[in-house]
């Protein structure tokens, strides 16, 4: 039961209750093939709420078990969430394992365990602004996806490549892909993909001249994200800045800033600018308008998001 309902539980944001299930199953006494098929489950649950040590442990575990079953399909996906979980920490051994993943499902001829692999690498490089592997990468777990009907992975794809065409100048290309994003997310009726999807558009919307639908997208998406995912919230956060500075608040587009690198370097990611290199345009901005005035303080994500969601509704209105 466990391990068939992990797309329900992370397509909720309930990875609290996926952890609380796999925690029951594992102080029991199950045998090894159950204990592997679970220690992925909570391990993906882990992932999913940057809980990293407990994440590389689950998959640890996943992976150990895998190869004293030979179980090869199994031991990819243990590579590969061990590569997610590495991905914005350490991007070379991130890469490593993606590889040796896509390496045993392009053995076996799983699809799909080599499109996901594709996807993951594609999206990182997207995101920070590659126009030349990512668009290559994307384009073929795409093609493998749309074979699946994986409606979810098919959406994060089209998000990226709005990432893309972002980076690219192209405006039209961006939309197009943020607007098929969302509209895949919608069907397949998952909130983490719903809250990226919105959040991609809002970014595309905005560079564009629509503020007010930018605005928009971006109060969807906070209700979407529960505030306690502090990662997700950020996602959100960071896409609201440029917003927030043209709402005449620099001050607190850079309290945003200086809380989503507290929390992405509290989990263990490293230096905002090295994923996400378009967050530096936007502190440049705040910082013109402040003049060096701008001395930041620790605060939390709840208290981030109230301001930023009452900037964002001052501009819908």
């Amino acid at each position: 039961m466990v391990s068939n309902l992990e797309n329900y539980w992370f397509a909720r944001y309930q990875g609290w209750d996926a952890t609380r299930w796999v925690d029951q199953v594992l102080k029991a006494e199950v045998s090894d093939r159950v204990r592997m098929e679970v220690s992925w489950t909570g391990g993906w649950a882990a992932f999913t709420r940057a809980e990293y040590e407990a994440a590389e442990s689950h998959f640890e575990v996943c992976r150990s078990l895998a190869e004293q079953a030979g179980d090869r399909r199994y031991v990819a996906w243990a590579f590969y969430g061990l590569g997610r979980v590495e991905q914005f920490r350490r991007p070379e051994a991130a890469r490593r394992l993606l590889d040796e993943a896509t390496e045993i499902f392009s053995e076996l001829g799983d699809v799909r365990g080599r499109a996901e692999c594709q996807l993951a690498v594609g999206y990182v490089a997207a995101l920070a602004g590659d126009t030349t592997q990512a668009p290559q990468l994307l384009s073929s777990a795409l093609e493998a996806l749309h074979q699946d009907g994986l409606i979810r992975s098919i959406s994060i794809g089209r998000q990226a490549l709005s990432m893309v065409g972002w980076y690219s100048d192209d405006p039209e290309a961006a939309l197009r892909h943020a607007e098929a994003a969302v509209e895949l997310a919608r069907r397949s009726d998952d909130r983490p993909a719903t809250c990226g999807a919105l959040t991609q558009r809002a970014v595309v919307r905005y560079r564009w001249g629509d503020q007010r639908l930018a605005a928009k997208d971006l109060l969807e998406a906070m209700s979407l994200v529960p505030l306690r995912n502090d990662i997700d919230s950020c996602w959100v956060l960071t896409a609201a800045t440029g917003l927030v500075v043209d709402a005449g608040q620099p001050e607190l587009a850079c309290t945003v800033i200086d809380h989503v690198e507290r929390v992405t370097r509290a989990v263990g990611w490293g230096p905002v600018a090295d994923w996400l290199p378009a967050l530096d345009e936007l502190r440049q901005a705040a910082c013109e308008q402040l003049e060096g005035r701008f001395d930041p303080s620790p605060t939390t994500t709840v208290a981030v998001a109230r301001d930023v969601r009452s900037a964002l509704e001052a501009l819908v209105q």
